[in-house]
């Protein structure tokens, strides 16, 4: 009994230890079944993140593409769209994002949101590694982005002139040949508080003038804080081709007559060159009719606009026998690679033009056979005094051969001599008009001239006159901005006056005529304003030579956000300042114009 007890426990005890080993068998093979199913989650979710890293780098990789092509192809809004497109194609290919390429890359959307908004979308797909086993094989990226370009601000003419042509038919004040008003520029060394910011290097206590002037490059040393060595940047916008753009100045030089154009004014000069004969006149254009009597007649009564000398009164004034070292200099750039960008122009110019200025007996300088050393690109290129004195004259020597959508500038300055060498001497104001023409067509239909976000300007007109001037060109885009317009040294006339800013008579704010609100005016010195004599409106009252001499006025303009224009019309969407004085007006300003913030910047 007992053996057979034994044997009974010995095989119990192998069946007991067969199960056991049985269960380490099967919990050991579950436990490798569970190991392999959670390491495929685990290279799954890897691979997934792997994926996704890489879908996301490309991503960011394709944003960037997107709002550097968007920058890039905005700045030619609004005149040439079809250059803002490949512009913004080719910058997103330079990214990685050839549109259309083996990568199956495509820029899907290039869109003119508004007059002055590009919208750039790029879409690619991005080929996955291990979401492709749960069935993505592809990953779709699309990015965008829209930017804006606000270049400088349109100024003072909407047409192919810039200030007045005696010789048109025009209105005074009422045409776009005959605007009332010239360019104007001053020598080195005339005081600023005489009206040119930014080319007048002397200062005294009623000037806008610190220890820090802003613009060093030229080699000024003064404390004009808002002096440019670059003086005046005028825009030549050429809309359809041509192969004979010619740009000319009229009465270029600062030749020296006063500025009312008196009998009495420097010496009389005017009073024996009007009584000249053609047989005496060295010099006179040929194609020009000889009228001496009436173009170099002067001004009897000031204060009267119908006086016959008003007409050809450029008004060149000098302070004292220093103007003679007064140089003028014309200089045409382009074209631009950017639109209204002066800076994007080849560094070598088209040409570069300079005047010296008379001072002295007219007569006898249109008399003389002596030439005046006028130069072209630093050489000798005389000419009679009677061949731009109150003449149209040609700065280049040859024509421009212009694309459509071109931009050229005109730079005027004086800190320059003839011969191109640094210039720091002139006391006294030269003012002068622009305009482009197409072969014979003075001005041409297909450019416009304007001032570059500032001007020089000189209001000369007789008494009891409202005098209207384009002011600043605002397009649709620019709905929701302010408009700043700081004007200096304003006021100088025989009597107070008013200044109005008014709106585009084009202009819609929705469906509604546009009106103005909420303007704010301030008049301080420099550009930190103090509001010594402020309003608020669209408004200046009061405004006379005593209190605004030598200082700033700041008008804040809020452009509703529903403006909109008519922008294919030349004369349309452009704000006007009104002008009205009882007395005559001699008033030598600076004149600027912007939009706030940034003007290329990404706005989604």
């Amino acid at each position: 009994m007992t053996d057979e007890l034994t044997v009974e426990t010995e095989r119990v005890g192998r069946i007991a230890r067969f199960l056991r080993a049985r269960k380490e068998r099967d919990e050991s093979g579950l436990a490798l079944v569970w190991t392999a199913v959670f390491m495929i989650v685990i290279v799954a979710v890897v691979g997934l993140a792997i994926d996704m890293g890489r879908g996301y780098f490309v991503a960011q990789k394709a944003q960037n593409a997107a709002d550097a092509a968007a920058l890039a192809g905005t700045i030619y809004l609004p005149a040439d769209v079809t250059t803002a497109y490949s512009a913004a194609q080719s910058v997103a290919s330079s990214n990685g994002f050839t549109n259309g390429g083996s990568n199956s890359t495509t820029v899907t959307t290039l869109q003119q949101t508004t007059i002055s908004q590009l919208k750039v979308t790029v879409q690619t797909k991005v080929n996955t590694w291990f979401a492709k086993a749960i069935g993505f094989k592809t990953l779709t990226i699309k990015k965008s982005a829209t930017a804006d370009y606000r270049p400088p601000v349109d100024m003072g003419s909407p047409s192919a002139q810039y200030g007045n042509d005696p010789e048109s038919s025009g209105v005074a004040g009422s045409s776009t040949t005959y605007p009332n008003f010239w360019g104007n520029i001053s020598g080195p060394d005339t005081p600023k508080g005489n009206g040119d910011a930014y080319q007048a290097g002397d200062c005294d206590s009623s000037d806008t003038c610190t220890s820090a002037p802003a613009d060093t490059s030229c080699g000024y040393t003064g404390t004009n804080s808002d002096y440019s060595c670059d003086g005046y940047y005028y825009t030549v916008q050429v809309s359809t081709a041509t192969t004979q753009l010619k740009l000319q100045a009229f009465d270029p030089a600062m030749v020296a007559v006063g500025d009312s154009c008196g009998s009495n004014d420097d010496s009389s000069n005017l009073t024996g060159a009007a009584a000249l004969t053609s047989t005496k006149v060295k010099g006179w254009p040929s194609g020009v009719t000889f009228n001496a009597s009436t173009r170099y007649k002067y001004v009897t009564t000031a204060s009267d606009p119908t006086d016959a000398g008003q007409r050809y009164c450029t008004g060149d004034h000098t302070f004292d026998n220093g103007a003679s070292h007064i140089t003028t200099t014309y200089t045409v750039y382009g074209p631009a690679s950017v639109p209204n960008d002066p800076t994007s122009v080849p560094a070598t110019p088209i040409c570069r033009k300079s005047y010296p200025a008379w001072f002295g007996d007219l007569a006898a300088g249109l008399q003389s056979t002596t030439k005046q050393a006028v130069t072209v690109n630093g050489a000798a290129s005389t000419e009679y005094l009677a061949q731009y004195f109150r003449q149209w004259d040609t700065i280049c020597s040859s024509t421009i051969n212009a694309k459509a959508n071109s931009y050229y500038f005109i730079n005027v300055r004086t800190n320059l001599t003839t011969n191109g060498q640094a210039n720091t001497e002139g006391d006294g104001s030269n003012r002068f008009a622009l305009r482009a023409c197409s072969n014979t067509t003075c001005p041409t239909g297909n450019a416009s001239i304007y001032g570059n976000g500032n001007m020089g300007v000189y209001a000369n007109v007789g008494g009891g006159v409202s005098t209207s001037f384009y002011l600043a060109r605002l397009l649709p885009g620019d709905a929701g901005l302010t408009l700043s317009v700081d004007l200096f040294d304003i006021g100088d006339a025989s009597s107070t006056g008013t200044l109005t800013i008014v709106p585009p008579p084009d202009g819609k704010n929705g469906t509604k005529t546009l009106t103005l609100s909420g303007c704010t005016i301030q008049v301080g010195s420099g550009h930190s304003f103090v509001a010594t004599n402020g309003s608020t409106g669209c408004q200046e009252t009061g405004v006379n030579s005593g209190d605004y001499n030598g200082k700033w006025v700041e008008i804040d303009v809020p452009i509703p956000g529903g403006y909109t224009c008519t922008t294919t019309v030349a004369t349309n969407c452009w704000f006007k300042i009104n002008y009205q004085f009882s007395g005559s007006i001699d008033d030598s300003t600076s004149w600027t114009a912007s939009l706030g913030g940034d003007p290329v910047r990404i706005v989604l």
